[in-house]
């Protein structure tokens, strides 16, 4: 079965979302929210975005030569690069999967080793988006964290109580309510 036609269905009607998104924007808006950024905290997520995919890129690398696939680094870091694009551009996550798998076999001749090397990955990122909500309940990170409320009762069984205290959130990560309750009186 030819999947060209399925592949180009598949670009067309990403084209035709993106371009709907694209119409929908204010622009003003979306100025004024690039205008207003903190720069530090995006050139960090940047960071680790791009450093994700390079550790993504090795556990690819080590994979493929699990399997008896010889390939340079800079190749398999190309191949899962393209990838990555591929599964964010196109409808589902497994375009770039495919791609990679064929970019394998066009460089090795063999499409098995690529096929088993992309499932053991798929496998080891299903594990890890598994293991970090099990841990965060096993750890008490589902919860939020209220330390600031305990040092509030504390004061006042010594005879400082505070007189008022507010609630700040600090966001979350992995989870994990970064919450604190804050005593707005002296010591």
């Amino acid at each position: 079965m030819n999947k060209l036609p399925i592949t180009g269905l598949k670009i067309a009607i990403s084209f035709v979302l993106l371009g709907y998104l694209v119409h929908q924007v204010d622009v003003g808006k979306l100025g004024n929210v690039f205008e207003h950024a903190v720069l530090g905290p995006f050139v960090l997520a940047i960071g680790f975005f791009v450093l994700s995919n390079v550790l993504g890129s090795v556990q690819w690398f080590l994979l493929l030569r699990a399997q008896a696939i010889a390939i340079s680094f800079w190749q398999a870091m190309v191949s899962y690069f393209v990838g990555v694009f591929f599964n964010n551009v196109l409808l589902g996550n497994i375009g770039g999967d495919a791609l990679r798998v064929y970019d394998i076999r066009r460089l090795t001749g063999t499409t098995s080793g690529g096929m088993a090397a992309t499932l053991i990955d798929r496998f080891i990122g299903l594990f890890g988006a598994v293991c970090v909500p099990i841990g965060n309940r096993v750890t008490g990170c589902g919860h939020p964290i209220d330390s600031g409320a305990r040092l509030a009762d504390a004061r006042n069984l010594v005879g400082h109580g505070a007189q008022s205290t507010r609630r700040e959130s600090f966001g979350t990560m992995g989870g994990c309510d970064f919450t604190a309750t804050i005593g707005l009186s002296a010591w």
